[in-house]
């Protein structure tokens, strides 16, 4: 039991931590009169005269506005007494009409009332008041509540003016709390009366204050739409859609949101006064989606989806889920489950039965194309005939600090004015054009490029002005936010072309990837591109090609073979576009052909010899898994798998690892669905494997000057000697001018045998290399002077090693 004296210094420790700031929420009360209707007490005070078990009254406040909660008799008193006190206490705040009556019961009795729609988590002070003057007897009364916990407190009511029983507590996890009023256990009574005449009730209200970033939607019919900055989506069906959602601060976001699983139709008969400061208008708790696993209106929904679009994939995504359906009389429960899919699976529930005061909230990142799907179905605990359940209104705070980062070009490439090129950048929340400029003074003046509305793509495509500089930078602003190229780049007036070529069948043409655009040869050509203009893919890739489509032009076929050398996708035809390097990717149809082992590395080996013969480095990739049926073929495949890796060695790529499974097969993930091709993230790591070689790396010069003949010996006279070689490789030439030269050496295979570069004077030059290390062989190669004025040229060099 607690006295009047406890009640007031309890409010004023309330009222006293507020103020230095240890609670910010404001006091809500609820005032209760059980008794006559004749005496009822005047508003804010409500009123229960039934003291039998009946309807649920919804409870106002001391402000006059609905709660939401929800007090209902569930287990009837026996009656109403009338000689309460008519004196009450002035410092317990009661009128006399509150205390002069109530209801009461006796020994062989118990009631009980249901408290609904509390907050769940949220503590609540209840204070239980009754009288019976005129009595000398002792006339306590017990008040049991069971909620999150069972607590009992008692009064004496006899003669009692001023006194109250008081606990707190917090509500069962369905936000319920049942008070059993019975005798105490110190009542003398003969007849054990015992008396409930009035009840407060208190919490703290603590208003959601949302950031201006929040994204707040009404789901609902367009007759009840919520005010600025609500985004209000009305059509329940999978045609219901919204575009460019508007932030809580009114600022226009590249968000959207679609229903992606129609709902049945929209529920009208939400609560219009939402309890307990929740932050959501009316119009957004009055109406919502809402769905049906029992016909209802012809139609059967058993869920109801909705996604959003376009959120950064970094960005923790916090979701307040709202819904309620008002109707006193029934007490069943609608509980929604509501399904959060985004990097995790995050699940929550509410019931929106008579629902104002509650609602569910989690945090989620969304996945990584930066959506997030919300699926709304009916809940483990619904009991209601048509299984309804309901989406009224969701509030998604997320972090509005904007962020931009330049990821093209980022520092060291090589760009060639006329060329058009991608500038790439990362950004996070950002609602403004993206201010695109240039600089060629490593920053110390810019130059205008474009403004342009931020996209999902963060790319924009520039064609490269004639500003030749090396000490070009990118920069990109917005939001007040902006970033710069690590390091700077080259815009040049070089107008050379280094082509490497792509011989191959259906994997190097694409086949298997959902779009052209992610065919490992496409994303190769790009990435290259992207860092040096000058380099450019030429793919002669063909479906259903093998090793004897690609042969030199000329070579004879055996019998027994169908295929015929293709003149226009073979190594001849990649030979004419004077290439810097040739790619070779034939995963499998020779096998599939049934062309044996040995027949496969014989082709290999002859194209190969054709490039090293031209003093054209070549790789070859291996042949790939396949899902076939025969033991034999798949053993064929890794045999020619291991041949390809023996013979070529670095001039390997590596096309079997982390895409064979054990038995030789395509692996599950990377497969494209036909047991052949591979899908995205197959080819995905085809071009990371590519990429990996650095065959982009190859010196890429302007061979339009280069002279390939015999040089003007009033120049530069030139001799290589002895040639065979047994030793020693001397180079001697005479030159008018300063330079250097660059010697390169390769075997037959296309290994690198000898790089060497050196300075030489104007005059006689004699240079010395030793070979005596080398077995037997024929080695090709080139030798490429660059004079200090600026000429180039060039001898072809095919050595004899003895």
């Amino acid at each position: 039991m607690t006295t009047n004296l406890l009640l007031k210094m309890r409010i004023f420790l309330l009222l006293f931590l507020g103020s230095i700031g240890f609670i910010s929420a404001q006091t809500e009360t609820i005032y209760i009169d059980f008794g006559y209707g004749s005496t009822s007490s005047a508003s804010p005070w409500n009123n229960i005269t039934n003291n039998t078990p009946g309807t649920v009254t919804s409870l106002i406040n001391t402000s006059t506005v609905e709660t939401g909660i929800g007090l209902k008799v569930t287990d009837g008193f026996e009656g109403i007494n009338g000689t309460g006190t008519t004196s009450p206490n002035g410092s317990l705040g009661y009128p006399s009409n509150a205390t002069s009556d109530s209801f009461f019961g006796s020994t062989s009795d118990t009631a009980s009332l249901l408290l609904s729609n509390l907050v769940v988590g949220k503590s609540y002070t209840i204070d239980f008041f009754g009288s019976r003057v005129g009595v000398a007897d002792n006339r306590e009364t017990a008040f049991e509540v069971v909620a999150e916990t069972t607590q009992t407190v008692s009064v004496d009511t006899a003669e009692n003016t001023s006194n109250v029983a008081t606990l707190t507590f917090k509500p069962k996890a369905d936000g319920t709390a049942v008070i059993n009023v019975a005798k105490g256990p110190n009542n003398t009574n003969s007849s054990g009366f015992f008396y409930l005449g009035a009840i407060e009730l208190e919490y703290a209200t603590e208003a959601p204050t949302f950031s201006n970033n929040a994204l707040l939607v009404d789901f609902g019919i367009n007759t009840n739409t919520s005010a600025a900055n609500w985004n209000n989506l009305t059509d329940p069906l999978a045609t219901g859609s919204l575009s460019n959602l508007v932030n809580n601060g009114g600022t226009t976001t590249n968000i959207s949101l679609a229903v992606t699983d129609a709902f049945n139709y929209i529920n009208e008969f939400g609560t219009t006064k939402a309890g307990q400061s929740l932050g959501i208008p009316a119009t957004a708790t009055a109406d919502s989606f809402f769905g049906n696993t029992t016909e209802f209106e012809g139609k059967t929904e058993t869920s109801g989806a909705i996604a959003y679009s376009n959120f950064d994939p970094d960005t923790d995504l916090t979701l307040t889920i709202y819904a309620s359906r008002v109707n006193y009389e029934d007490t069943d429960n609608r509980e929604a489950q509501y399904t959060i899919e985004g990097l995790t699976t995050e699940t929550v529930y509410l019931d929106a039965e008579n629902n104002t005061n509650n609602f569910v909230t989690t945090t989620v990142k969304p996945k990584a194309d930066g959506t997030l799907t919300i699926t709304v179905s009916k809940g483990p605990n619904n009991n209601n005939p048509n299984g309804f359940f309901y989406l009224g209104a969701m509030v998604v705070e997320y972090d509005s600090t904007p962020s931009i980062t330049v990821s093209n070009p980022n520092g060291g490439e090589f760009w060639q004015q006329g060329k058009i090129t991608k500038i790439t950048w990362d950004s996070s929340n950002i609602f403004a054009n993206v201010d695109l400029e240039y600089s060629t003074d490593n920053g110390a003046n810019w130059n205008a490029i474009a403004s342009i509305t931020n996209n999902t793509t963060n790319t924009y495509n520039w064609t490269v002005p004639s500003a030749v500089s090396e000490n070009c930078l990118v920069r990109a602003t917005t939001n007040s936010v902006n970033d710069i190229s690590d390091a700077v780049f080259e815009i040049s007036d070089d107008e050379t072309i280094c082509n490497i070529v792509v011989l191959g069948s259906s994997t190097a043409e694409g086949i298997g990837a959902s779009s052209t655009d992610k065919a490992w040869v496409n994303l190769y050509a790009d990435a290259i591109y992207q860092n040096n203009t000058k380099l450019n893919v030429i793919n002669l890739g063909k479906g259903g090609y093998t090793t004897y489509h690609v042969l030199p032009t000329g070579s004879s076929i055996p019998s027994g073979v169908t295929a015929t050398v293709d003149t226009e996708r073979n190594i001849t035809k990649a030979l004419s576009h004077d290439p810097i390097a040739i790619i070779v990717n034939l995963p499998s149809n020779d096998t599939a052909e049934g062309y044996a082992v040995a027949d496969q590395l014989s082709n290999y080996s002859t194209i190969y010899n054709q490039a090293a013969s031209n003093s054209v480095p070549m790789w070859i990739a291996t042949s790939q898994p396949r899902n076939f049926s025969a033991p034999a073929d798949i053993q064929k495949q890794i045999d020619v798998k291991d041949g390809i890796l023996s013979a070529y060695g670095t001039k390997t790529i590596n096309f079997w690892t982390n895409i064979a499974e054990t038995d030789g097969t395509i692996l599950a993930s990377l497969n494209s669905g036909d047991g052949v091709h591979l899908n995205d993230a197959g080819h995905a790591l085809l071009f990371d494997k590519v990429l990996a070689t650095d065959i982009d790396d190859l010196e890429c010069e302007d061979d339009t000057t280069l002279d390939v003949a015999e040089l003007d010996v009033t120049d530069t006279s030139f001799q290589t000697y002895p040639n065979p070689v047994k030793d020693n490789l001397n180079i001697r030439f005479t030159t008018l001018d300063n330079g250097t030269f660059t010697l390169q050496l390769y075997d037959v295979l296309g290994r690198n045998i000898l790089s060497t570069s050196a300075k030489f004077s104007k005059g006689d030059n004699v240079f010395t290399y030793s070979l005596s290390e080398l077995t037997p062989q024929i080695l090709v190669g080139k030798i490429v002077f660059k004079k200090a004025n600026g000429e180039v040229s060039q001898k072809q060099l095919k050595l004899i090693i003895e």
